[in-house]
C-alpha cells in the first residue's frame, strides 16, 4: 500500500518557482521607490539651492547685479477705472538660477529659475 501524503518533488520544485518569482517582484518594487526617493532628495537639493541663490541675488544691491538691463512693457490698471489703463515702460534685470546634477539614471539634469529684478525693488508701486 503507497502512502499519498505530503508533496512530489514536482510540486515542490514548482512552490519554490512561485515563491522566488513573488520575493523578486518586491526587491525589484523596493529598488525602484529607492531610487524614486533618491532621485526625489536630489530635486529638493536643487531647490533649495536655487531658493538661497535667489535670496542672495534679492539682497544684493541692483547695480552690482552682473545681468543686463531689459525694457519691459507693463500695464497699471487702477481698480476704480479699469477701462483706461497706464502703460509704462521700465528697466529690469534678467536673473536666471540653475542647479544641474546627474540623476540615479545617470542622465544630466538641470533645474533653472527665471526672474526679473526691478531697480526700485519688489513692492514698488508707482
Amino acid at each position: 500500500m503507497h502512502n499519498k501524503e505530503g508533496f512530489t518533488l514536482i510540486e515542490l520544485i514548482f512552490a519554490l518557482f512561485i515563491i522566488s518569482v513573488a520575493v523578486l517582484a518586491v526587491v525589484s518594487g523596493f529598488l525602484g521607490i529607492n531610487s524614486l526617493v533618491e532621485e526625489t532628495k536630489k530635486i529638493i537639493a536643487a531647490d533649495k539651492y536655487i531658493a538661497g541663490q535667489m535670496e542672495n541675488i534679492r539682497s544684493t544691491a541692483y547695480d552690482d547685479i552682473e545681468s543686463p538691463e531689459t525694457p519691459v512693457e507693463i500695464q497699471l490698471i487702477d481698480p476704480s477705472d479699469p477701462s483706461s489703463p497706464l502703460t509704462t515702460s521700465v528697466n529690469v534685470k534678467l536673473v536666471n538660477v540653475s542647479s544641474s546634477w546627474t540623476s540615479s539614471f545617470f542622465k544630466q539634469t538641470t533645474r533653472t529659475i527665471r526672474f526679473y529684478i526691478y531697480k526700485k525693488g519688489i513692492n514698488y508701486r508707482p
